[in-house]
């Protein structure tokens, strides 16, 4: 039985799914996908009342490197900060769900 190497690397990304930047999470997903040498889960944070994690694509959320951890208050700070207690992975970054991959 082959076990799954563990991730090395945490995305963070709190978003309020606004509608108009959905299209950007699935550009920084398709990113993501297309990291052949780095092993990586992305925990995606939604949050604020308005933030409902059913918005979320769903080739985003069934992907099992993927965790949704909505948080109701709103801010991408605190999003960020809970989302914290579920890295396992050594290195951890933040990306916004506004940028725009070069």
């Amino acid at each position: 039985m082959s076990r799954r190497p563990h991730a090395q690397v945490a995305v963070i990304t709190p978003t309020a799914l606004n509608p108009a930047r959905l299209p950007f999470l699935e550009e920084l997903y398709e990113s993501l996908r297309a990291q052949e040498e780095i092993l990586w889960r992305w925990i995606l944070a939604p949050n604020g009342a308005t933030a409902q994690p059913d918005l979320v694509p769903r080739a985003i959320t069934k992907d099992p490197r993927v965790k949704v951890v909505a948080r109701p208050d709103p801010g991408p700070a605190p999003a960020r900060n809970t989302s914290l207690n579920f890295v396992e992975e050594p290195r951890c970054v933040f990306v916004d769900d506004d940028v725009v991959a070069a």
